[in-house]
């Protein structure tokens, strides 16, 4: 249901407040940059699309205004804030998202955002100009390219929109999925697949773009029982939108990587299950979701025409190639040769080639692992590896190092081929070929005069007459003694006085709120929320020494919960902080009836606290 404007402006002055009312205790004294920023994804639209307006508060404010938005709806919004620290530095920030459908053709304008601190403005956002076609999208589709075809028009949000791309290879969205609000769909090849060949799978999760989506929950991974798997980096909150069938969705990568089947048949790739969180500060619901099997079928690389020194998993496309650290070297030293082997498939199977050395010549593994450059990618894993040996030679004269050879099977060709290097000369001497020099290293001998100087002897001797010494050690010793006594005693006392001073505050804390909460439902106040959220923060910072006031909720949650609080009456006390800096700017019509019930489950959940929490300190 689209949002008129009037709500919008309650839901940005929402958000900013809880931001900047974290931001007090977060900062201490640091003083921070204010800036407010607004940004479209794209600037002309069509009548039946939405454009994505993103706005960014940094800094410490106690208000906004804006933006008037009189020719729009909101079909969609979101949030989220984040803090980093730069040498020292504290730079909070808060997100908000509004996806805005226009109400008529033309130019249309989203008005400006004003930061405010203290009664005064501090920051303003530009306003931002669309322009909105009559005659369907103003970017034409290419020549050819129907509207009902799955994964069009696509592009990144926020942002600049990117050229459309192709669908994913061999992944196709099924007719019975186009029309459902949300679904996951797992892609993977649709050619012949063999034993021991990467290949890449990736879960994608398809949300209507005009539903609100809060969150979202992992349930469930694929157990991949029958394939080596290898998970390559994704990023759920990186949000591209396409349109499928003429509606948009919007979508996120939930898992991507390789998978490589350890034996030949029948094996399906698992199912990804997720729960989804829609709805707003009025409502929520849950939606689960799961994708369906992948059924895939392997097969094992064909015996006909195999060569005799193929090794089983050496599936692939590659090159390999090999060099010398040197030209020579002497009987008493090493040179180093490097095998690279560069391609696709699989990589990590490969072992390390065997080196046609001459007779009196040894070849030696070294550890190289940190010289592999394994990427994954839609063509499964790709990039190199390599495989470093130390040549050491009992026999002079020029050695010669033969062809290194790999055979592997070609997926894609569906053949055996064969990659190999050129041979290699290493010439070996009966005397010292020296090592590579470095600048500056002296190319003769040179004279090394180590100087040395007598250092006079501090350490304590004992002297011919020992009683002077003995006495004035005995004066230093009784002279220490009421000092560190008086030392001990005062450091003492300031724990003593400061465990009494908290452990007053931890057993005191819960009989003030109750108190005051008694008194706020007796005697509602016109700034019933604000007192509300202030009862909550001092029994916070009172029981349990938490600056709830200037610390993100996930910290927050995490320092009560280490201190043993119930983790359901945390979520209960995080969500009516939440609904408290919602409450003071939304229409109090439909709030004042909540106010008793928000009282007591106030109590209660502050009571389950200081229950669950008994015998821990603060």
């Amino acid at each position: 249901m689209a949002w008129k404007a009037k709500n919008v402006l309650i839901f940005v002055k929402a958000m900013a407040l809880v931001v900047g009312v974290l931001s007090v205790g977060a900062c201490s004294s640091t003083a921070l940059a204010q800036s407010v920023e607004a940004t479209v994804d794209r600037n002309r639209i069509s009548e039946n699309e939405a454009v994505t307006l993103t706005i960014v508060l940094e800094g410490k404010f106690d208000d906004t205004s804006g933006p008037e938005i009189p020719d729009f709806d909101v079909v969609g919004r979101s949030s989220g804030s984040s803090i980093s620290i730069v040498n020292g530095t504290v730079t909070r920030s808060q997100q908000i998202v509004l996806r805005l459908a226009p109400r008529r053709p033309g130019k249309l304008t989203i008005g400006s955002i004003t930061m405010i601190s203290k009664g005064k403005q501090v920051a303003k956002s530009k306003p931002i100009t669309v322009v909105v076609g009559q005659d369907g999208p103003v970017d034409e589709p290419p020549p050819g390219q129907d509207d009902d075809d799955a994964l069009t028009d696509s592009y990144q949000v926020p942002g600049p929109a990117p050229a459309p791309v192709p669908a994913t290879p061999g992944g196709t969205i099924p007719s019975r999925l186009a029309g459902q609000q949300a679904f996951i769909v797992a892609t993977a090849p649709d050619r012949e697949l063999y034993v021991g060949e990467p290949f890449y799978v990736e879960y994608k999760l398809y949300v209507r773009s005009d539903l609100p989506l809060m969150g979202l929950r992992l349930e469930a991974m694929p157990r991949f029982q029958q394939f080596v798997s290898q998970q390559a980096p994704s990023d759920a909150e990186q949000v591209s939108r396409v349109r499928i069938k003429n509606r948009q969705y919007d979508v996120r990568t939930i898992w991507r990587g390789t998978l490589s089947a350890l034996q030949e048949g029948p094996a399906a790739v698992d199912s990804l299950n997720i729960t989804l969180v829609l709805g707003d500060f009025f409502g929520r619901r849950q939606q689960a979701l799961a994708s369906e099997p992948v059924e895939l079928n392997f097969k094992q690389p064909p015996l006909e025409g195999r060569p005799a020194d193929y090794i089983e998993g050496t599936i692939g496309n590659f090159v390999i190639k090999a060099s010398l650290d040197r030209a020579s070297m002497s009987t008493s030293e090493s040179a180093l040769l490097t095998v690279e082997l560069t391609g696709s498939g699989n990589l990590r199977g490969i072992s390390a080639p065997t080196i046609p050395v001459p007779e009196g010549m040894k070849a030696t593994l070294i550890p190289s692992s940190d010289l592999d450059k394994i990427v994954v990618d839609v063509g499964g894993a790709s990039g190199s590896r390599a495989f470093q040996y130390l040549l050491n030679s009992r026999n002079e004269g020029v050695m010669k190092i033969g062809r290194i050879e790999l055979s592997f099977f070609n997926a894609i060709s569906q053949r055996y081929e064969r990659a190999r290097t050129e041979p290699l000369e290493i010439v070996v001497t009966g005397h010292e070929a020296g090592p590579v020099r470095q600048a500056g290293t002296p190319s003769k001998k040179e004279t090394i005069t180590v100087i040395t100087t007598q250092v006079p002897d501090f350490s304590d001797k004992p002297e011919s007459s020992t009683s002077g010494g003995l006495n004035a050690k005995w004066l230093y010793a009784a002279m220490s003694v009421p000092i560190a006594f008086f030392l001990g005693a005062e450091a003492a006392t300031r724990i003593r006085r400061r465990r009494g001073t908290v452990g007053a505050e931890q057993r005191r804390a819960m009989g003030q709120a109750r108190r005051a909460l008694k008194s706020l439902k007796a005697a509602p106040t016109a700034d019933f929320w604000n007192d509300l959220e202030s009862i909550i923060l001092n029994f916070l910072k009172a029981r349990f020494q938490v600056l709830s006031a200037g610390t993100p909720r996930a910290v927050v949650r995490g320092e009560l919960l280490a201190k043993n609080a119930p983790e359901d009456a945390v979520a209960a006390i995080l969500d009516e902080l939440e609904a408290c800096a919602f409450a003071k700017f939304a229409p109090s019509a439909a709030l004042d009836k909540d106010r008793h019930g928000a009282v007591v489950r106030v109590l209660s959940s502050l009571e389950s606290l200081d229950k669950g929490s008994k015998g821990e300190g603060a």
